[in-house]
C-alpha cells in the first residue's frame, strides 16, 4: 500500500458487494447511491452497471494536484 495508500487496492468486500449488485439489481436500480471511501471506485461503478440512478464516489485526496488529476479524468465533479 506504500504510495497507493488504502484506497488503492481493490478489497474483498467490495468484490463480494459487486458480485451481490450483479445479482440484485432491482435493490439499486433506479435510487441514487452514495459510496463513502470509494478508493478505486468498484463499488460505485457496479451501482452504475446495476441501474442505479445516480452515483457519487467519494474519498479522501492527499493532496490538491491529486485532487484537480482525478477531477481531469472525466465529467467528474470535485465537491469540496
Amino acid at each position: 500500500y506504500d504510495a497507493g495508500g488504502l484506497g488503492a487496492r481493490v478489497w474483498d468486500a467490495c468484490i463480494g458487494l459487486s458480485i451481490w449488485l450483479s445479482r440484485n439489481k432491482a435493490r439499486v436500480r433506479g435510487h441514487s447511491v452514495l459510496e463513502l471511501g470509494s478508493g478505486v471506485g468498484l463499488g460505485g461503478i457496479s451501482a452504475a452497471l446495476a441501474g442505479a440512478s445516480t452515483v457519487t464516489l467519494s474519498d479522501v485526496f492527499d493532496s490538491e494536484a491529486e485532487r484537480r488529476e482525478i477531477g481531469e479524468l472525466g465529467s467528474a465533479t470535485l465537491l469540496e
